[in-house]
């Protein structure tokens, strides 16, 4: 395997996987899309994998394209540095639609989902990303940075010495924002510096790789968060396994997918 595998050789990777996967077609959920998009990332946050693959039957059958774009949000938003594995083979599974219709769409999913269900959780990109939006205490650094020349954000990107969340935000800045009523963000059109920027930061290029492909897709500012995280990474990483409670479930729906809408 390459140092830096691109996601081509991922995906080549990931046919040796689905020549062996054997999966039985699960009963989709009683329910509509939103709801069942809802339970999808519920159920991979929580490890549910009986449920998430559920749920993934009842999106992909309702809304092919709603469930790849919100498989690829979970990745960011919930899997992140816990299992970048994950987060990459997810990110080129959901780049090439004729690389899926060759293994069929639906066994590529449930591959995937069943992945994400497994691994490892960290939510700091979520995170970082809420509190550049919305602290009040970052409300004056967002006029202002909206404003900066590009260089002066890249080098606030790569300065340690600085808040991570005032680096955050300039890193959403440098790729570009679209202007978010009720938060802190003003529009500003980025551009592809901040990706060179990384790549002087030494982090690796499968990363980056997905993270530019999930940036362009979503348009959304957690994958252009996930490499600053991982540059902040050190030591090894502890992961704890947490017990939780069972679900309760009303007409085959676990109640943790009515606990509020979902916005991206």
């Amino acid at each position: 395997m390459p140092e830096t595998p691109d996601l081509d050789y991922i995906r080549a990777e990931l046919d040796r996987e689905l020549d062996e996967f054997d999966v039985d077609f699960p009963e989709p959920l009683p329910t509509d899309k939103y709801v069942a998009v809802s339970a999808l990332q519920k159920a991979i946050r929580r490890g549910d994998v009986r449920t998430a693959h559920r749920a993934t039957a009842t999106v992909h059958l309702l809304d092919r394209r709603s469930f790849w774009r919100r498989t690829l949000v979970t990745a960011f938003e919930d899997i992140g540095i816990g299992d970048l594995v994950a987060v990459t083979q997810t990110t080129a599974a959901a780049e090439r639609a004729n690389w899926r219709a060759h293994h069929g769409d639906i066994r590529v999913g449930l591959l995937v989902v069943g992945k994400l269900a497994r691994a490892a959780k960290c939510r700091a990109t979520d995170l970082l990303y809420g509190a550049a939006r919305s602290l009040p205490s970052m409300s004056d650094h967002a006029a202002e940075l909206a404003e900066a020349d590009t260089q002066i954000l890249l080098d606030l990107v790569s300065n340690a010495e600085k808040p991570l969340v005032l680096r955050t935000l300039a890193s959403m800045y440098a790729a570009g924002t679209s202007e978010e009523r009720n938060t802190n963000i003003r529009r500003r059109v980025g551009c592809s510096a901040i990706w060179h920027r990384y790549q002087e930061m030494g982090l690796p290029q499968s990363l980056l790789d997905a993270s530019q492909v999930a940036h362009r897709k979503l348009n959304l500012s957690l994958p252009v968060i996930l490499p600053l995280v991982q540059s902040v990474q050190s030591g090894t990483a502890v992961v704890e396994d947490i017990e939780l409670p069972e679900a309760v479930n009303v007409n085959g729906i676990p109640l943790y997918a009515l606990d509020g809408a979902l916005t991206r």
